[in-house]
C-alpha cells in the first residue's frame, strides 16, 4: 500500500463509516466505484494481489451475503480489499474485530441500549465500516510511521477550505 493510496482509502472508509452508522447502509454510489478503480487496477497490473486469495475472498463474500450473513456494502468492501492488497485486507479484518469486541465489551459493561442504528428490516446489527476504518487507520499509522500525521492535517486543511 503505497503513500497515495492510503489517505483515498482512509477518506472513503471515513465516509461509508459515517453513512453506516448513521443510517445502517452504505449507498452503492460509495461501494462500487472503489471495486471497479482497484478491479481496473488489478487487471492493469498495477496491483499484484493473488488471484487465488481474490476468489477466495470474493467466494467467500458473495456466499455470506446470499445467506444474509453478510451486507451488501460489506460484501463490496471485502472484495475491494482483497484487491488493494493482503496487508489492507487482514487490517480491516483485524479493526473489524477489535471493534466489535470493544463494542460488545462497552455495551455489555454499561448497558448502554439501542446504540446502534435501526435498519430497514427493524434489525440491529452493529455497523462494519468503522471496524475496517479503525484497522486500516491502525495499520496504515503502523506501515507509514510519521509521514501519515503530516499528510492527514493537510489534507483535512484542504477539504475545509474548499467546503468552507
Amino acid at each position: 500500500m503505497t503513500d497515495l493510496m492510503i489517505v483515498p482509502l482512509l477518506l472513503w472508509l471515513a465516509i461509508c463509516a459515517y453513512q453506516d452508522y448513521r443510517t445502517g447502509e452504505v449507498s452503492n454510489w460509495l461501494t462500487l466505484p472503489p471495486l471497479v478503480l482497484s478491479l481496473t487496477a488489478r487487471l492493469a497490473g498495477w496491483l499484484i494481489t493473488p488471484w487465488g486469495i481474490i476468489f477466495a475472498v470474493w467466494t467467500l463474500a458473495l456466499l455470506l451475503w446470499h445467506k444474509g450473513k453478510l451486507g451488501g456494502a460489506d460484501a463490496k468492501a471485502w472484495m475491494t480489499f482483497s484487491l488493494l492488497g493482503n496487508g489492507v485486507l487482514w487490517s480491516a479484518y483485524v479493526g473489524l474485530m477489535i471493534w466489535y469486541a470493544a463494542v460488545a465489551w462497552v455495551f455489555a459493561y454499561l448497558g448502554f441500549e439501542g446504540a446502534c442504528p435501526e435498519r430497514v428490516e427493524g434489525t440491529r446489527r452493529l455497523p462494519g465500516f468503522p471496524g475496517y476504518l479503525l484497522g486500516v487507520c491502525g495499520a496504515a499509522l503502523i506501515l507509514t510511521g510519521s509521514r501519515l500525521f503530516h499528510i492527514i492535517p493537510d489534507v483535512a486543511f484542504i477539504l475545509c477550505g474548499y467546503f468552507l
